[in-house]
Protein backbone atom coordinates (compact mmCIF):
# COMPACT_ATOMS: atom_id res chain seq x y z
CA UNK A 1 0.00 0.00 0.00
CA UNK A 2 1.12 3.41 -0.75
CA UNK A 3 2.31 5.59 1.87
CA UNK A 4 0.90 9.51 2.26
CA UNK A 5 4.46 10.87 1.17
CA UNK A 6 4.33 8.42 -1.62
CA UNK A 7 1.07 10.13 -3.08
CA UNK A 8 2.14 13.44 -2.54
CA UNK A 9 5.33 12.77 -4.33
CA UNK A 10 3.50 11.33 -6.92
CA UNK A 11 1.21 14.76 -7.37
CA UNK A 12 3.84 16.44 -6.81
CA UNK A 13 5.25 14.99 -9.76
CA UNK A 14 2.34 15.07 -11.75
CA UNK A 15 1.90 18.55 -11.78
CA UNK A 16 5.33 19.40 -12.56
CA UNK A 17 4.88 17.77 -15.34
CA UNK A 18 1.80 19.67 -16.07
CA UNK A 19 3.31 23.12 -15.37
CA UNK A 20 5.84 22.00 -17.51
CA UNK A 21 3.41 21.27 -20.37
CA UNK A 22 1.75 24.00 -20.02
CA UNK A 23 5.02 26.49 -19.35
CA UNK A 24 6.11 25.06 -23.21
CA UNK A 25 2.17 25.80 -24.96
CA UNK A 26 2.53 29.40 -23.78
CA UNK A 27 5.88 30.01 -24.86
CA UNK A 28 5.39 28.71 -28.45
CA UNK A 29 2.02 30.81 -28.40
CA UNK A 30 3.06 33.79 -31.38
CA UNK A 31 3.26 37.19 -30.37
CA UNK A 32 -0.46 38.62 -31.22
CA UNK A 33 -1.50 36.12 -28.73
CA UNK A 34 0.55 38.22 -26.05
CA UNK A 35 -0.46 41.06 -27.25
CA UNK A 36 -3.76 40.84 -27.54
CA UNK A 37 -3.95 38.98 -23.38
CA UNK A 38 -2.55 42.37 -22.61
CA UNK A 39 -4.73 44.36 -24.62
CA UNK A 40 -7.34 41.96 -23.11
CA UNK A 41 -5.77 42.74 -19.80
CA UNK A 42 -5.87 46.48 -19.99
CA UNK A 43 -9.68 45.86 -21.19
CA UNK A 44 -10.69 44.03 -17.74
CA UNK A 45 -8.92 46.85 -15.64
CA UNK A 46 -10.55 49.77 -17.43
CA UNK A 47 -14.13 48.05 -16.74
CA UNK A 48 -13.29 47.33 -13.22
CA UNK A 49 -12.82 50.87 -12.31
CA UNK A 50 -16.30 51.94 -14.29
CA UNK A 51 -17.84 49.25 -12.47
CA UNK A 52 -16.77 50.33 -8.92
CA UNK A 53 -16.99 54.17 -9.98
CA UNK A 54 -20.53 53.76 -10.52
CA UNK A 55 -21.33 50.80 -7.98
CA UNK A 56 -24.77 51.02 -6.35
CA UNK A 57 -24.57 47.57 -4.07
CA UNK A 58 -22.09 45.73 -2.57
CA UNK A 59 -21.64 43.17 -5.19
CA UNK A 60 -20.39 45.42 -7.82
CA UNK A 61 -17.40 45.86 -5.67
CA UNK A 62 -16.47 42.59 -5.58
CA UNK A 63 -17.30 41.93 -9.51
CA UNK A 64 -14.65 45.31 -9.71
CA UNK A 65 -11.73 43.64 -7.29
CA UNK A 66 -12.32 39.98 -9.73
CA UNK A 67 -12.23 42.26 -13.00
CA UNK A 68 -9.33 44.32 -11.24
CA UNK A 69 -7.26 41.07 -10.73
CA UNK A 70 -8.39 39.04 -13.74
CA UNK A 71 -7.46 41.72 -15.95
CA UNK A 72 -4.25 42.36 -13.97
CA UNK A 73 -2.92 38.67 -14.30
CA UNK A 74 -3.71 38.78 -18.09
CA UNK A 75 -1.81 42.18 -18.26
CA UNK A 76 1.34 41.17 -16.80
CA UNK A 77 1.87 37.40 -18.42
CA UNK A 78 1.53 38.63 -21.57
CA UNK A 79 4.24 41.13 -21.11
CA UNK A 80 5.91 38.60 -19.04
CA UNK A 81 5.78 35.80 -21.72
CA UNK A 82 6.30 39.04 -24.60
CA UNK A 83 9.56 40.06 -22.82
CA UNK A 84 10.62 36.35 -22.97
CA UNK A 85 10.07 35.78 -26.56
CA UNK A 86 11.90 38.97 -27.07
CA UNK A 87 14.98 38.10 -25.35
CA UNK A 88 15.15 34.55 -26.76
CA UNK A 89 14.87 36.41 -30.05
CA UNK A 90 17.58 38.40 -29.03
CA UNK A 91 20.29 35.61 -28.56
Amino acid sequence: MFSLQDKLARAEAFLERENARDDAIARSRPAWWNVGKIVLGLLCLARSVAVASGASWAGAYALAALLFAGGAYLAYEGARLLIEKRGDAAQ
